[in-house]
């Protein structure tokens, strides 16, 4: 069974045996599944960063600024590239065309910079002690998703030539 976890207990494991049939005989397949279960995980999250800098259902830990809003940014660009990525997926062609090979090093890019992302917001609560409030679960999110990422990372590598 495929199941990718996050590091923390927070999030539900993402389930991809879903994708198997295809999978199977298709390791693009599997990259691209993983790559929208990363994708919509990062959509949540991003949500959720979004939630806590308005205060969510606490208006007491609202954040006008600092680490919070930076990550907001920062997951909003990585749910961009995370989307771009599955989408260039599509593009790919032929296993080892010069198509296949320009398609995919956009795809690597764009994964690798959304955890550069990722781990920008991390970095940034940690430094930030206005964000005390919010930061173990904000952090807690971030680490689920950045896992998911790069597992998908990992397997869209594989599939270099």
């Amino acid at each position: 069974m495929l199941c990718f976890a996050p590091a923390t207990s927070a999030p539900a494991p993402v389930n991809l045996s879903g994708h198997s049939p295809a999978v199977r005989q298709s390791p693009s397949q599997l990259a691209r599944a993983a790559l929208t279960a990363a994708t919509e995980r990062a959509i949540t999250v991003s949500s959720f960063v979004r939630r806590m800098s308005a205060g969510g259902k606490r208006p007491s830990i609202a954040r006008d600024g600092g680490a919070v809003r930076d990550c907001v940014e920062t997951m909003g660009d990585t749910v961009d590239r995370l989307r771009s990525s599955v989408k260039e997926m599509e593009l790919l062609g032929r296993y080892g065309s010069r198509s296949f090979k320009w398609h995919l090093s956009n795809v690597q890019t764009w994964v690798s910079a959304a955890l550069t992302d990722e781990n920008t917001c991390l970095e940034s609560l940690s430094e930030d002690k206005s964000a005390a409030g919010v930061r173990t679960e904000i952090r807690r999110q971030i680490a689920g998703v950045s896992k998911l990422t790069s597992n998908a990372l990992a397997l869209v590598n594989k599939l270099d030539p």
